[in-house]
Formats: C-alpha cells, sequence, structure tokens
C-alpha cells in the first residue's frame, strides 16, 4: 500500500456514472464511446487535475476516484443523484458543511445496487 506502519490519511472516494449510457450504446455503440473517450480528456481529466483527484478505476460508463477531501469530491454526480446532482453520505455532509454551503434532501437509506444488507449511513442529496 505504500504507507507506513501507523500512519493514516484521509481521502473521500467518489463513484460516478453516465446517466442513460445502456440506451446511448444500444443506440450508437461507436458514438456513445467516442464521445465518452472525448469527455474523459477534456472534462473529466481536466476537473481531476483542479481538484487534486485522482481516477484509480473505469469502468465502462463510470469511475472510481479518490480526493484529498470531501469538499473537493463534492463537485461530482453518483448513480443515486437526478442527473447534474450529487449525492453524499452523512459523514461527508458533516465534514463538508462548515467549509461550503450545502442545501440537501435526506434519502434516507437506498437500497444500491449488487450490494446486500449492510449498516450504512443516511445518504444526502445535495
Amino acid at each position: 500500500m505504500g504507507a507506513q506502519s501507523g500512519s493514516r490519511r484521509l481521502a473521500a472516494i467518489l463513484a460516478a456514472d453516465v446517466v442513460g449510457y445502456s440506451r446511448m450504446v444500444a443506440a450508437d455503440e461507436a458514438g456513445t464511446r467516442a464521445r465518452q473517450r472525448a469527455a474523459r480528456r477534456d472534462v473529466v481529466d481536466r476537473l481531476m487535475a483542479e481538484f487534486n483527484g485522482r481516477v484509480f478505476k473505469v469502468m465502462d460508463d463510470g469511475l472510481l476516484a479518490e480526493f484529498p477531501s470531501a469538499v473537493r469530491a463534492l463537485r461530482w454526480l453518483e448513480g443515486l443523484a437526478e442527473p447534474r446532482g450529487i449525492c453524499i453520505s452523512g459523514r461527508v455532509r458533516e465534514d463538508a458543511s462548515a467549509k461550503i454551503a450545502l442545501e440537501v434532501e435526506d434519502l434516507g437509506e437506498p437500497e444500491l445496487k449488487n450490494i446486500g444488507q449492510r449498516p450504512r449511513p443516511n445518504i444526502d442529496a445535495w
């Protein structure tokens, strides 16, 4: 892992995906993939650099990224949010609320695709 024994660092992990990706691929796979590559190059990579983020996994329609703080990660869209919205955990809300103005809607504990029963904090939409 690279970290020295006993050392810690905090990080915010972000999950993002493309709204309507399966529908777009079904209608025009080559065009959709080309637009996705262009968006990654022109938008995602630029914003990652701007907010000190690091993409560590890319999937067909999404990515996982690491940020040094919750505030920096809040600039992105996650799959539970409405298009152009984001979802955050209760912990992120606590960490960020003293630093930036947040107007949130408590969504409770939503069902997550491919994840079984687990204790989770409430999720907020911002």
